[in-house]
């Protein structure tokens, strides 16, 4: 009986190797029913071997199959190990043997779709493998077309898609998006504007929800090509990288300020939020290769804070004061992260009684209400980010 058994892959890129192993559960789905899993990857450094963990098929083949990787550098695959103690593994064996010769031409492109809520809807946009366009009133529909070796492997690339295309769309409206699964309204839009009319053309006002007109969204040229690059490739530059990790942080800020409606919870959203928009303005303000490490101690010798100030100034050179507010807000972020110290977004009227700290000085009170002025500004900020610092292909 085979209940061990060892596949030769040879892939030294991650790319590469993530197709082959995307074939790999695929072509289980086809032979053996499913390939259902409990993923609980640990990683063997001194060995060169990753535990994936383990999963269960339909038929033929009785308990969980462990699966092992091994590797000679960081993101390739040399063999891929597979043991079932209780079952002969022959089938799979010749299942898998194929992958390698197969997992490039066994790609056929699919379409799927979500739906978003938004006040307004989005106008039709139209790319080579993305198309975002209305459904009704307050609902659009992002599609997608994807390369993939079936529908759960489909299902599973696009939803990663999905999740940074509404994260970016997010940062741009400076609004939590949401999935439905529901039609909201039966009554279509009627667009008065053709397809593709990007905001560029529009001037907006500050009072006016961003990037709205006539009760409609419309999106920056540059965001639509990142979002088809976003589309189309699985691999990303350092600063494309970052964008993606920002809008992400931003708009988990988002959600949870959306919990201060929930009046029953007894929790401090302002510390969340804050921290969640501080972070935005860490990661805006990385650039590559700029991590320096002391010889000594190989601890990383920049200052993060000095350059978070100086990111500001490139974003908001002549706004003094709006800087000002979110450095202090930067240092109250860490000052809650590393000693406790919570920061108060109360009134200063009839909010506070006037008392002295354990020594002679006042006590520090420090306030920033916000009204959407972190919102705003951190949104300003990776909107900047877009603008200069992106190039998509």
């Amino acid at each position: 009986m085979e209940n061990y058994i060892l596949i030769n892959v040879g892939i030294k890129n991650t790319k590469e190797a993530n197709l082959w192993l995307r074939a790999a559960w695929s072509m289980i789905r086809k032979e053996f029913g499913r390939c259902s899993w409990f993923y609980m990857p640990n990683i063997k450094t001194e060995q060169k071997l990753i535990h994936l963990g383990k999963f269960q098929v339909e038929k033929n083949i009785e308990g969980s199959i462990e699966v092992y990787i091994t590797y000679k550098q960081r993101g390739g695959i040399s063999n891929v190990i597979f043991q079932n103690y209780t079952s002969d593994l022959s089938s799979l064996k010749k299942c898998l043997n194929s992958v390698k010769s197969k997992h490039r031409i066994e790609l056929a492109e699919q379409e799927f779709s979500v739906k978003i809520d938004l006040p307004f809807p989005i106008l039709n946009y139209i790319g080579e493998c993305v198309r975002i366009q209305p459904i009704n009133k307050t609902q659009s529909e992002i599609v997608i077309k994807i390369q993939c070796y079936d529908t759960i492997d489909g299902q599973f690339i696009a939803k990663q898609k999905y999740n940074i295309i509404i994260d970016l769309l997010a940062s741009i409206f400076w609004r939590k998006i949401s999935i439905s699964d529901i039609n909201r309204e039966k009554e279509t839009v009627k667009l008065k504007y053709p397809s593709n009319t990007y905001s560029d053309i529009f001037e907006f006002s500050i009072f006016d929800e961003y990037y709205v007109k006539d009760n409609i969204y419309f999106l920056p040229k540059k965001l639509f090509r990142i979002i088809n690059e976003i589309v189309t490739n699985d691999e990303y530059n350092f600063n494309l990288s970052n964008l993606i990790k920002a809008v992400r942080v931003y708009h988990s800020a988002l959600k949870v300020k959306y919990l201060e409606r929930l009046r029953d919870i007894d929790l401090s959203i302002y510390e969340i939020t804050v921290t969640h928009y501080m972070s935005v303005l860490e990661i805006l303000s990385m650039e590559e290769g700029d991590s320096k490490h002391c010889k000594e101690c190989h601890q990383e010798v920049y200052s993060i804070s000095k350059r978070v100030r100086f990111f500001l100034n490139k974003v908001f050179p002549n706004e003094d004061h709006r800087k000002k507010s979110l450095n202090a807000l930067y240092n109250s972020r860490s000052e809650f992260l590393h000693s406790g110290k919570y920061i108060n977004n109360d009134t200063y009227v009839n909010a506070i009684i006037p008392q002295l700290s354990n020594g002679t000085e006042l006590l520090e009170y420090q306030n920033f209400h916000d009204n959407g002025f972190i919102k705003h500004s951190i949104g300003m900020c990776i909107e900047f980010y877009i603008k200069n610092l992106i190039n998509p292909s």
